[in-house]
């Protein structure tokens, strides 16, 4: 990825690094006696993808569980389906007392455009406690017995910047939105060696066949990073893992090991800040719910409820910028990135400027007005371009309609600004598909097949670039990662097609056929 332009025939790799790139010719010379070569055979070779934004901890604790996806991922569309997955899924668990659990419904694409309820999840079970998680991980619903051994009760006061939803006569409901949902995850850690050994490796290799060489752990907590740090310290991981601590563990995690080095494929590479959430959970909407809108069929703005106070975030903005310690910040909505950019203006102007290339995530609901200052200020958006395909039109029909939804994750102004972007997933909120995020950037079509914001559609190119030399960049990787070109790491993944001579409707039909990480192929389709 050095320029639209340039291809090369042949690479050739000597201790996992690339020792030259050009024409089969020139390359061959370099070629001894123990040489391996291998013939592409029309092949394509890319180098490989840097995810720019996930959360690979969190995909080890879902090894071996029901994912509860609607169509087209999944076949979730009514709550009856949901009910005789768990009963099945619960029947098979040979351990009845823990908590028993499920990710992935879409409470805005199931027929009864509503959440489950307690009631209707302990009609699968009464004594198994079980949770499900909503696709974006900041709402859950649990039966009975699953509340309780959550310690939630019917006079439980609900959490700061958390629900615990109640009906009109005071009963529970089974939902948790928000900071209450963070009861759960103590129960999903998993401390037996072996296990964790399993579901890393297998997590691993869900993003080696997608042809990521370098992962992301985007809200690092200290258990999580202490099943990273074990792995690495035992020379289990196949692919590097950039992580970004939550601040309010930073401290203690980088006591176990200090920022910036990649020791044995694991590295810390930030602080991860939250100014806001999801934009659609109820608990971080400007309202209880979206959709219960009754005289507004629009809200005027895309604007999620911030986390963070403006005086708090400045805080923690200034306390690691004036360590070079770069950050990350959750910002779905326009009121977080103006939050973040003032931040980011404040600590430069106190301590000078210098490249701490901040990323934005998500950046849903960003105006053009703002990612102006953010190109002025050395500022990073990464966009989850996904949400076109997968809420494009549940947004455009019912939410906030079609000008706003077209304006969702818009490349379009950050290109024509020549600020340079990144990419990313959000995995476990989605799969770590990045042929499919490359799609979605190129065709901004909905899953219904409407053309949402064609104006934000970007080149498959810029959407290349967008996942290897700029995901690269944001991590200050760039030069070891990112492209081909000597002295880099030999991470590269082998395409069944040519992204940049396929049609962008076929964009979704290629396929991952193998991924090298220095010079080691990690999956082979």
């Amino acid at each position: 990825m050095t320029g639209e332009k340039k291809e090369e025939q042949a690479v050739a790799i000597k201790d996992g690094r690339i020792l030259a790139v050009g024409d089969n010719a020139s390359v061959l010379q370099l070629a001894g006696k123990s040489t391996e070569v291998t013939l592409l055979d029309g092949k394509t070779v890319l180098p490989g993808f840097v995810d720019a934004h996930s959360h690979i901890s969190q995909v080890v604790n879902l090894i071996d569980i029901p994912f509860l996806f609607p169509s087209p991922n999944g076949k979730f569309d009514e709550i009856s389906e949901i009910l005789s997955t768990m009963s099945t899924h619960l029947d098979n668990l040979e351990d009845k007392e823990s908590l028993g659990f499920a990710w992935g419904y879409d409470e805005l694409e199931l027929l009864e455009r509503r959440h489950p309820t307690l009631a209707e999840l302990d009609t699968v079970s009464r004594t198994q406690p079980f949770c499900i998680m909503q696709i974006k991980g900041d709402q859950a619903v649990c039966n009975s017995k699953g509340l309780s051994l959550l310690g939630v009760h019917k006079g439980t006061p609900c959490p700061e910047e958390g629900l615990i939803e109640h009906n009109k006569n005071g009963e529970l409901t089974g939902l948790l939105q928000g900071s209450a949902v963070l009861a759960i995850y103590p129960h999903l850690n998993v401390y037996d060696t072996e296990v964790v050994d399993k579901a890393l490796s297998e997590a691993q290799m869900m993003y080696a066949r997608n042809g990521i060489t370098t992962a992301q752990e985007a809200s690092g907590n200290l258990n999580a990073f202490r099943l990273l740090k074990s792995q690495a310290d035992r020379e289990k991981l196949m692919i590097d893992i950039n992580v970004y601590p939550n601040s309010n563990e930073f401290d203690v995690i980088t006591e176990l090991q200090q920022p910036g080095p990649n020791i044995n494929r694991l590295r810390i590479a930030g602080v991860k800040l939250t100014g806001d959430g999801s934009s659609d959970s109820g608990m971080n909407s400007p309202i209880d719910r979206l959709l219960k809108l009754k005289n507004n069929k629009f809200l005027n703005h895309q604007s999620s409820v911030r986390i963070l106070d403006q005086f708090s975030f400045n805080e923690f903005v200034e306390k690691y910028y004036s360590k070079h310690i770069q950050i990350i910040s959750h910002s779905n909505a326009d009121r977080a990135t103006l939050m973040a950019i003032s931040a980011i203006e404040g600590a430069i102007d106190k301590y000078g400027l210098h490249d701490h290339r901040t990323s934005l995530i998500h950046m849903k609901g960003t105006e053009f007005s703002q990612l102006k200052l953010m190109k002025k200020l050395g500022i990073i958006p990464s966009f989850l371009a996904l949400n076109i395909y997968y809420w494009g039109d549940e947004y455009h029909d019912r939410v906030i309609g079609p000008w706003k939804t077209s304006n969702f994750s818009p490349l379009g102004w950050a290109n024509e600004l020549e600020l340079p972007f990144t990419l990313h997933t959000d995995a476990p909120i989605l799969d770590p598909n990045i042929i499919e995020l490359i799609a979605s950037s190129v065709d901004r079509m909905s899953k219904n097949g409407v053309e949402l914001g064609k104006w934000h559609a970007i080149s498959t190119y810029k959407a290349i670039e967008a996942v290897t030399v700029n995901a690269a960049i944001q991590s200050f990787e760039e030069t070891t990662k990112g492209t081909i070109e000597d002295g880099k790491y030999a991470d590269m993944v082998i395409l069944d097609q040519n992204p940049l001579t396929t049609s962008k409707n076929q964009l979704r039909s290629i396929k991952v056929l193998e991924t090298i990480k220095e010079g080691k192929t990690i999956f082979s389709a």
